[in-house]
C-alpha cells in the first residue's frame, strides 16, 4: 500500500491551474451522442505515414478516430520505498485485430521521447506488455514502478517514465503516455499538467436572430485518459455564481443557445482538442448580456471558465 499524506488532495487542489471543482453531472443527465465528424463537416483522410507526435496530439480529428492510450490513475506520493502502480488502457475504436506491444523508458520530462540512464534502485515494468486487440475493445494494463531503499529520495523528487505503444499495421496509433512518480517524506508542491479549456472568445457577440461560431480547445493534461465532458450552465451576469451541484441544462427559453460537437469523447492525456462551438440566437432573444459556465469533466480534474454572449439589436 502507499503510505500517503492526508493532505495530498488539498495541496493537488490548491496548485491546479485554473479548476474550478465542479461534480460530474448526475445520472439520468440526457447528452445527445455527438457524431465522429459534426454533421455538414467533409471527413478528412487518415494519412497513410507516420506523423510526429507533435502533429497527432495536435489533431481532433485524429484524437476522435485513431487507436489511442494512456493513464487515468489517481495522484499519488510516495513516502518510502514501495511499488506504485499506474493504470494503462488502450482504446482499439476500429483497429485490430492487430498486435500491440508496449515499452517503458525512464525520461526526463513529460512529452519527452529520448530515454534516459535509468535511476539506481528504481526499476519500472507494464502488465501486459503484449497483447491482441480487437476493435471495439479497451485492453487495460499496469504500469508498476518498484522502488528500492537505495532508489527512495526523502528529499522532494520526480521521476518520469515514457510508455511507448507500437500497434501492428498501424502507424499513427495514440497510446504513448507519460507518468510522473513522485517521492519524499512529504509532500509538496510541483508543477502539473492539467486539463484547462478556453473558447475563441470570452466576450462573444451575436446579432440577436444570428449565429456565431467558433472552437473550444481543450487541452488534455497527465492522466487525463478517458471520457471526458463538455456542458454550459447559463449563470447570474451579476453574480457570476455556480453551484458545484449544478448539473447540464437546456437553455432557457429566450435565450442564446450553445451547440457543442462533440461533447462527449475518449480524450487521451496531453491531447489539444479544436472542438466547435456554435451559438445561435432565435429572433425571441432580447439584446443584452449573457453569461454562461462552460464545465469540462475529465479523468484527471473537472474545471470550468465563464464567457459572455452579447446579444445586439
Amino acid at each position: 500500500m502507499h503510505r500517503k499524506y492526508g493532505m495530498i488532495l488539498a495541496v493537488f487542489v490548491a496548485i491546479v491551474i485554473a479548476a474550478a471543482i465542479i461534480t460530474t453531472p448526475l445520472p439520468g443527465s440526457i447528452y445527445p451522442q455527438s457524431p465522429a465528424v459534426p454533421e455538414g463537416s467533409p471527413v478528412p483522410s487518415l494519412p497513410e505515414a507516420a506523423l510526429p507526435l507533435a502533429e497527432l496530439l495536435n489533431s481532433t480529428y485524429l484524437l476522435l478516430h485513431e487507436p489511442i492510450g494512456g493513464f487515468s490513475s489517481p495522484l499519488i506520493w510516495i513516502t518510502g520505498p514501495d511499488n506504485a502502480t499506474f493504470n494503462y488502457t488502450f482504446y482499439s475504436r476500429d483497429y485490430g485485430p492487430g498486435s500491440v506491444t508496449l515499452t517503458v523508458s525512464e525520461v526526463s520530462a513529460p512529452l519527452n521521447t529520448t530515454p534516459v540512464a535509468p535511476s539506481p534502485g528504481i526499476s519500472a515494468w507494464i502488465i501486459p506488455d503484449h497483447f491482441t486487440a480487437l476493435p471495439g475493445e479497451e485492453t487495460r494494463a499496469q504500469l508498476v514502478v518498484n522502488i528500492s531503499p537505495e532508489g527512495y529520495s526523502h528529499d522532494a523528487v520526480i521521476r518520469t517514465f515514457w510508455v511507448h505503444a507500437i500497434a501492428e499495421g498501424e502507424e499513427n496509433a495514440i497510446a504513448d503516455d507519460w507518468i510522473r512518480v513522485r517521492m519524499g517524506d512529504r509532500p509538496t508542491t510541483y508543477i502539473i499538467y492539467a486539463t484547462t479549456g478556453e473558447i475563441d472568445g470570452q466576450d462573444i457577440t451575436v446579432n440577436r436572430g444570428g449565429r456565431w461560431a467558433g472552437n473550444l480547445t481543450v487541452s488534455t493534461g497527465e492522466r487525463g485518459t478517458g471520457p471526458l465532458l463538455v456542458w454550459v450552465k447559463e449563470l447570474d451576469c451579476g453574480t457570476m455564481y455556480f453551484s458545484s451541484l449544478d448539473t447540464p441544462a437546456p437553455s432557457a427559453p429566450g435565450s442564446p443557445a450553445f451547440s457543442i460537437d462533440p461533447a462527449r469523447f475518449t480524450a487521451r492525456s496531453f491531447g489539444n482538442y479544436k472542438i466547435p462551438v456554435v451559438i445561435t440566437t432565435n429572433p425571441d432573444v432580447l439584446p443584452g448580456t449573457y453569461c454562461y459556465k462552460i464545465a469540462i469533466s475529465a479523468p484527471d480534474t473537472n474545471t470550468s471558465f465563464s464567457s459572455r454572449v452579447q446579444v445586439t439589436p
